[in-house]
């Protein structure tokens, strides 16, 4: 997809989900929900807070109580939103929502509102084509290209974005993207160059 065309690709997307994905607000980067003329901030290297915050928000209704006949009777909040959008995510914060689903999601306990937004929401991934010195993936078993936790990888190859769909969720965004294209096999080559340069910085 041609860089030009990520703000129609947001437009998109907007008329079926919210979009929540990195934005510089004053000089901090933060992940926050697009607004109708908001434009991501894709080009960063992390954010100041993760993206894991979207799924455990400050303030949250958990349940609701009433007085019936002299008793008080508590319920589950059911809370109905939008299938939700998180794009920019790197993939050392991607591998980390899955890391939290091994503790929020088992078979002996499950965070109702926690799952219920991670089922709700389709993580696209920003492939790190150059990784900081300060950057540790490699050394916990990630690299800069992991797809853990990440239903549309796209990669910067400078023109462009290069976007792969690693599930069927990241597969239904596809064709809110406008100006796609197969990639040519000097495109394809010059990904896997970016790939590799960029895994061989964090060995």
């Amino acid at each position: 997809m041609d860089k030009g065309s990520i703000s129609d690709f947001i437009r998109n997307l907007q008329k079926q989900y919210t979009v929540v994905a990195p934005v510089r607000r004053r000089d901090l980067i933060l992940f926050d929900e697009l607004g109708s003329s908001d434009t991501p901030t894709l080009e960063f290297a992390n954010s100041k807070l993760p993206p894991k915050g979207f799924f455990f928000p400050r303030s949250e209704t958990l349940f609701r109580f009433s007085a019936k006949s002299g008793k008080m009777e508590l319920t589950p909040a059911q809370t109905k939103s939008k299938p939700a959008v998180l794009m920019g995510v790197r993939p050392c914060d991607a591998r980390s929502l899955v890391l939290l689903d091994k503790v929020f999601m088992t078979e002996k306990y499950t965070d109702t509102p926690y799952s219920r937004k991670r089922a709700n929401t389709t993580v696209v991934g920003m492939a790190c084509t150059d990784p900081r010195t300060t950057c540790f993936c490699g050394s916990v078993g990630g690299d800069p290209f992991d797809a853990s936790g990440i239903d549309l990888l796209m990669t910067d190859v400078g023109h462009g974005y290069f976007m792969e769909a690693l599930t069927q969720k990241g597969e239904k965004l596809l064709p809110h993207a406008p100006k796609t294209r197969s990639p040519t096999r000097e495109e394809l080559q010059k990904q896997g160059w970016i790939k590799s340069k960029a895994r061989a910085a964090v060995e």
